[in-house]
């Protein structure tokens, strides 16, 4: 899935190096026997999953994945795990991220690719 997302926005993957951050579990694991128990804690993921995908947009990040969810998000939860994952991105936690051109050249891209035409940017907290 990942490879298809990179090479969607023109990445060449085996040609870049990755930093993956992750966090998690955000729910139990449910015990129940039916699919109640499982949906509303899948929907309360993919509620945090979309906020904090529209965050790293916002603070400049590129998020390659849709991610969609009608989703009542629970603002409180959602505190936490973008108090998580600031540890691993602190722009998430600054107010109004700076961002700037990267000195670093960018990954190699697909031919004819729109994403590689960006540039590289990255993220500064103030």
């Amino acid at each position: 899935m990942l490879r298809r997302y990179l090479r969607q926005n023109g990445v060449v993957p085996e040609q870049c190096a990755f930093r993956l951050v992750g966090g998690g579990p955000i729910e139990k694991e449910s015990r129940g026997r039916g699919r109640r128990e499982h949906d509303r804690r899948r929907d309360v993921v993919a509620a945090m999953e979309k906020a904090l995908a529209e965050l790293l947009a916002s603070s400049g990040l590129n998020v390659m994945n849709p991610v969609k969810s009608r989703k009542p998000l629970d603002e409180a939860r959602f505190a936490q795990v973008r108090a998580a994952f600031a540890g691993a991105l602190p722009q998430l936690a600054a107010p109004g991220p700076v961002i700037e051109e990267s000195p670093r050249a960018p990954c190699p891209r697909v031919a004819g690719s729109e994403a590689g035409r960006r540039g590289n940017r990255r993220v500064k907290g103030n």
